[in-house]
């Protein structure tokens, strides 16, 4: 009994240990967030934000995943595509496993998730936390 004790919680440690700090998200991006601006520069003026009806959601987690009701590799803010990836909090990164080649990056203003997808004609959107 003492042996299985032993094993179990010296794996579960190896594997708290081997967590890097860029695995872990601060608490600013934990929790789901609902699409609720989009700022499409070949349809907006740059930096200006549009309001948008969406059911797209991504919800994060603290250690370096997430899930979404909804693609994050394209802008359809209607889209019911489910999707899954990785993010890197320190370098401001996320990662779809759908589309691996799109870059995606993020920062916050005003306590909004703001995502960039560095096109060319400029691609955000705007997101608002709806819970932790």
């Amino acid at each position: 009994m003492n042996v299985k004790f032993i094993t179990y919680y010296s794996v579960l440690f190896i594997v708290f240990l081997s967590c890097t700090d860029e695995e872990i998200g601060g608490p600013e991006i934990v929790g789901d967030w609902l699409l609720i601006e989009q700022n499409i520069g070949f349809i907006t003026t740059p930096g200006d934000f549009q309001p948008v009806q969406s059911t797209k959601i991504i919800s994060i987690n603290a250690f370096g995943r997430y899930t979404a009701e909804g693609s994050l590799c394209d802008l359809d803010p209607l889209s019911t595509v489910e999707d899954r990836g990785r993010y890197s909090f320190s370098n401001g990164t996320i990662t779809s496993n759908f589309c691996p080649d799109v870059s995606i990056t993020f920062e916050f203003e005003n306590g909004d998730l703001i995502l960039d997808r560095q096109c060319f004609e400029g691609c955000l959107e705007r997101y608002r936390r709806i819970s932790e």
